[in-house]
């Protein structure tokens, strides 16, 4: 899979947060917030299981 792909998937998902508060999560984060750190934790996660799935199916 090109590292352009990986690009495009990276900044797709980036850009949902970003929109809604992305220094808001960040200064969240920054001070503990465990809501912060899960919607992190999660994006993180989704962003791995679309990288994961992509690779095995070869696209």
């Amino acid at each position: 899979m090109p590292m352009s792909h990986v690009a495009l998937v990276a900044s797709d998902i980036l850009a949902i947060p970003a929109r809604r508060g992305f220094g808001r999560l960040l200064s969240g984060m920054w001070e503990g917030d465990p809501v912060s750190w899960s919607i992190f934790g999660g994006v993180v996660v989704i962003a791995g299981v679309v990288f994961v799935v992509k690779m095995r199916s070869g696209e």
